[in-house]
C-alpha cells in the first residue's frame, strides 16, 4: 500500500523487547537495552515508523488524499463493565496480562491509564473539531459501550468490558467523521450508532479468523 497508518494496542506495550529472540541472551540485553516504559515505547514506534515511511498515530493526525486520519491508542476508563463497580473492574484488570504494562518504574497503574484514556479522547475530540477535511478516526480500544460483545451470564467477561472500552469517546460525535476504525476485540463489526459509523475488521490471533479479508471503505 502507498500509505500505512497504525496505532499501538495494549499488546504493543507488554515489554517483551524489540530484539529479543526465543533464546534470551543477557549480553545482548545489556548491549542493546530496549524501551520499557509506555512513553519510551511510543517514542520508539514513532521513530521506527518514520524511518520506514509509515504513519504512526499517537495523539496525532495525517492528511492523505484530502482525508484526515486522527489516531490514538484510546485506552480504557473502567466504566463499561457496569453494573460492577470501577474497583471490581480494576481488580479484574489486575488479574490479566495488561497489568504488566510499565506506566512508570513501579509498573501497573490504573489511574495513569485512566488519565491516558481521557487525554486520548480529548485529543481526538479537538482534532476532529479543528479539522477542515473529512475525518477517519483510528483507535485500538472500543469507542462505545454498544460495541461490546455481551455474555450476560459471564461475570468475568462483563467486568473485562471495563478494559476494552473507553466510554468517554462516546461523546465524540461530529458529521465530519466518516468512519471510526477500532480493534482490541476479535469480533468483527460494522455498526451505525447515532449517525456514527464504527468499523472493526480484526485478524485476531494467528489462525483465529481463517476467512479474514480486508475491507475497502469509501470516504
Amino acid at each position: 500500500f502507498a500509505n500505512v497508518i497504525w496505532v499501538s494496542g495494549n499488546h504493543d506495550f507488554y515489554n517483551t523487547g524489540f530484539h529479543r529472540t526465543r533464546i534470551f541472551n543477557p549480553d545482548i540485553e545489556k548491549q542493546y537495552p530496549y524501551p520499557k516504559m509506555v512513553d519510551e515505547i511510543h517514542q520508539h514506534y514513532a521513530k521506527y515508523s518514520a524511518s520506514h515511511g509509515i504513519h504512526y498515530l499517537n495523539r496525532s493526525s495525517v492528511v492523505i488524499d484530502g482525508v484526515r486520519f486522527v489516531g490514538a491508542t484510546g485506552w480504557h476508563d473502567f466504566v463499561a463493565g457496569e453494573p460492577f463497580s470501577k474497583g471490581d473492574q480494576i481488580i479484574e484488570w489486575m488479574d490479566k496480562h495488561d497489568s504488566r504494562i510499565m506506566w512508570h518504574d513501579k509498573g501497573a497503574d490504573p489511574w495513569i491509564l485512566e488519565d491516558s484514556a481521557k487525554a486520548d479522547c480529548e485529543y481526538i475530540a479537538n482534532a476532529v473539531a479543528e479539522s477542515q477535511e473529512p475525518v477517519v478516526v483510528v483507535t485500538h480500544h472500543l469507542p462505545h459501550r454498544q460495541l461490546s460483545v455481551l455474555r450476560p451470564h459471564d461475570i468475568s467477561w462483563t467486568k473485562l468490558h471495563g478494559m476494552f472500552v473507553n466510554s468517554m469517546m462516546e461523546n465524540v460525535c461530529d458529521p465530519k467523521i466518516k468512519y471510526w476504525c477500532y480493534g482490541h476485540t476479535h469480533y468483527g463489526s460494522w455498526k451505525n450508532i447515532a449517525g456514527m459509523n464504527y468499523v472493526c475488521n480484526p485478524v485476531g490471533y494467528p489462525m483465529e479468523n481463517r476467512s479474514w479479508q480486508y475491507v475497502e471503505l469509501d470516504a
